[in-house]
């Protein structure tokens, strides 16, 4: 289950609510998500959640439900458009344009779409930054498609000045 549960003993727990993933994620029982997550929401003492949809359907289960946002370290990713970033040695020798997109490619990273702009955009690079827990195959076997492993937080803005275009390259789901 897709979850976190942090216990501050004896005082709270704490249910962080990301994602409404009762059936959005593959290879997972619905019915034994569901129930856990009742269970989770009964046990804790706190839950918060981080979009306005999930804090409507997670409302009327608990009298301590709260809406706190995402949010992004703002001065960290504006260096990369400030001043003058150094391109990371990975990518270096790739040419321009550069697409990019730096995280987790799961299966909700939709790889057959991405492969078939690569293919009608062959004069662009794309560039993936990150760990690959799918078979990307279809895309690596592209000359224009390059694959980094996970790099550094601190590397991130160096990756973002680096690319012309950033990439969400995420299948089209309810979550």
């Amino acid at each position: 289950v897709f979850c976190l549960m942090i216990r501050r003993p004896p005082r709270s727990t704490l249910f962080p609510y990301t994602t409404l993933f009762r059936s959005q994620f593959e290879g997972f029982d619905r019915s034994a998500i569901v129930a856990a997550e009742q269970r989770l929401i009964a046990s804790a003492d706190v839950v918060i959640t981080t979009s306005a949809k999930l804090h409507e359907a997670r409302e009327p289960l608990h009298k301590q439900v709260h809406l706190v946002r995402h949010g992004v370290d703002y001065a960290h990713f504006a260096q990369a458009v400030v001043g003058k970033m150094t391109i990371p040695e990975p990518i270096r020798h790739i040419g321009k344009p550069m697409a990019g997109f730096f995280g987790v490619v799961q299966h909700w990273f939709d790889v057959a779409f991405l492969r078939d702009v690569a293919q009608r955009m062959p004069d662009v690079s794309f560039v993936i930054v990150g760990e690959c827990q799918i078979d990307v195959s279809p895309l690596a076997a592209l000359d224009n498609v390059t694959f980094t492993d996970r790099q550094p937080y601190e590397m991130l803005p160096a990756y973002c000045a680096a690319f012309d275009v950033g990439l969400i390259p995420f299948v089209r789901s309810p979550m």
